[in-house]
């Protein structure tokens, strides 16, 4: 059973105290709404929503500006809560798109591409938020209006472009 987390629905929680200190389990349980789903019967969460024209400044910048998650958490603390999800047994997925993301134009362009931020920083990106948040996959939610040949064009390469990202 597959199921949407929405990222703006997290509370802030900071994982280590101000002294060092880590949260326990039921701390983090307590603290935390995505650390929860590991009580839940679903066996895959999906991440929502990233921005399809995506950037991550990574793990260590510790920030979410650039990839259209809305966490109040910070980067550094969610990796937790998805750890304790994964811990269940269960998938975490990032999702891409949503019906108020609608920019993939860039992505899109990037099918094919060698890796690289200068070459494909945004596919480099998304590989990148895959490794630090140890990531299961990616999720392509990809909702524009019309099915004609430009969408579906651009709905391929954008898909081709994420399959290469988690390649």
């Amino acid at each position: 059973m597959i199921g949407y987390f929405p990222s703006w629905s997290e509370a802030y929680f900071a994982y280590t105290s101000w002294n060092g200190t880590p949260m326990t389990d039921a701390q983090l349980l307590a603290a935390s709404k995505l650390a929860q789903v590991s009580q839940t019967p679903y066996t895959d969460v999906c991440l929502a929503f990233a921005q399809p024209n995506f950037s991550w400044s990574g793990l260590a910048a510790n920030t979410w500006s650039g990839t259209g998650l809305g966490f109040s958490a910070m980067p550094q603390d969610i990796v937790h809560a998805i750890a304790k999800v994964q811990s269940a047994g269960k998938k975490v997925i990032l999702s891409v798109g949503g019906a108020t993301y609608g920019n993939w134009t860039a992505l899109a362009a990037e099918a094919g591409k060698a890796m690289g931020t200068s070459t494909s920083p945004t596919k480099t990106a998304l590989a990148q938020i895959l490794v630090d948040l140890k990531l299961d996959g990616l999720d392509v939610d990809y909702e524009l209006d019309g099915a004609d040949a430009a969408n579906v064009a651009q709905y391929a390469n954008a898909t081709q472009a994420m399959r290469e990202a988690l390649d």
